[in-house]
């Protein structure tokens, strides 16, 4: 992923991790308004890509049939210190500092991995007592090892971790009317429930097992997300099939 001379697009590049190639040369075509000093972070889940350009800020949708028509104007900053550095971070958040010198205050994107506007973007909304020109640099946790790959050496800690503890269950599964999520643990957590598409259906905050109301979905498939807002502990998605 690089930006083109002069802001005139975005060059997209599959990268294959075992041979070192780049492959399927993409570009996605910028606004106007996008006329130097980009920054880029992508979703933890790898589908979204925010690009910011000092008063812009777009969403852009990897997976879709055209990724430049994909973009989503989230905000426009008419206000120094504007918008700059961008930063994926361990909490799976996305940090953006300032542009034009340090500044106290970061904006956040709390939900990168879900379509706008669910993936709720807040401008300068976590402040510092000293200014700071960008958030700190982080490996990417969520990439994981290779699956079927013999020369990816990546070991997954988090996975490991899942392995050895009890996951939450849903039933029934296929559901008609309602569904029961069993976590194995008590605790503060929220219930995502997606579509296919990743648009946000439901938020649910529990402390433990929850029910969620089926009955008025359309029927197909779906996710259910539970996530320990502690960030204790990582659970798989789990798929879900509506069916009436």
């Amino acid at each position: 992923m690089s930006n083109n001379i002069l802001g005139s697009g975005i060059t997209l590049l599959d990268f294959e991790r075992c041979s070192g190639l780049f492959t399927n040369y993409r570009t996605i075509t910028l606004d106007t308004n996008f006329y130097s000093s980009f920054f880029l972070a992508f979703s933890p889940n790898g589908r979204f890509l925010y690009s910011g350009s000092n008063n812009y800020l777009y969403q852009y949708d990897i997976e879709a049939a055209d990724i430049s028509a994909s973009g989503v104007q989230l905000v426009y900053d008419s206000m120094p210190p504007y918008l700059g550095m961008m930063s994926l971070m361990p909490d799976n958040r996305i940090y953006i500092a300032g542009w034009s010198g340090a500044t106290e205050c970061f904006s956040v994107i709390d939900s990168p991995d879900l379509k706008y506007p669910d993936c709720s973007f807040h401008l300068r909304s976590i402040c510092l007592t000293v200014p700071e020109y960008s958030a700190p640099n982080f490996p990417n946790y969520n990439l994981g090892a290779l699956a079927g790959s013999g020369c990816d050496t990546i070991t997954d800690i988090r996975a490991e971790k899942q392995e050895t503890r009890e996951q939450p269950r849903v039933f029934p599964n296929p559901a008609n009317e309602q569904v029961e999520i069993v976590i194995p643990r008590a605790g503060s957590y929220e219930i995502h429930l997606l579509n296919t598409a990743g648009q946000l259906i439901e938020r649910k905050p529990t402390a433990g097992n929850v029910i969620i109301d089926t009955e008025n979905l359309p029927a197909g498939i779906y996710f259910l997300k539970v996530t320990d807002t502690n960030h204790a502990y990582y659970y798989n998605a789990i798929k879900l099939a509506v069916q009436h």
